[in-house]
């Protein structure tokens, strides 16, 4: 650097630029995310159980978002609500009473069909934290098994 650019930026810039450098990653360390040991955990299997229930977007929903697709989705409505910890938000979901469900497999959808409107237990390979258009519930979960636990509703 040229003496005229050192004189211009003047004596303090090295220890103001550290400092500067210093605040930002205490800001990162600050903003990390926030989870609880007792919420669910994204990228885990686990078993919820609820009523599987099939919803379609209404002509609003699909004005407002034309790519999202028509076809009908599934839900669980959990017995009891759960509490997530979201890595996309970076924060805990304390009060999660459903989620949006499906299968990798598209061949297998039509056990959610079967079971629609009655109460399952759901093994999810994973959940995760919906964050597009598409995922129509806060946490959405992969599904590799359904058992139906009792009666239509």
């Amino acid at each position: 650097m040229s003496e005229r650019a050192r004189r211009a930026i003047g004596p303090g810039a090295r220890p103001f630029a550290a400092a500067c450098v210093g605040l930002i990653l205490a800001g990162a360390a600050a903003a990390a995310a926030e989870t609880r040991p007792d919420c669910l955990d994204e990228n885990r299997p686990v078993t919820l159980s609820g009523i599987v229930r099939e919803r379609r977007l209404d002509a609003k929903s699909l004005r407002e978002f034309p790519a999202v697709s028509r076809a009908p989705f599934h839900v669980l409505e959990l017995d009891r609500p759960v509490c997530f910890n979201g890595s996309f938000s970076e924060a805990v979901l304390p009060d999660v009473r459903s989620v949006h469900v499906f299968f990798l497999d598209k061949s297998k959808v039509q056990l959610l069909r079967r079971y629609d409107n009655r109460r399952v237990s759901v093994r999810f390979i994973n959940l995760f934290e919906g964050h597009t258009a598409h995922h129509m519930r806060p946490v959405v979960g992969a599904v590799e098994s359904v058992t139906p636990l009792g009666t239509k509703r």
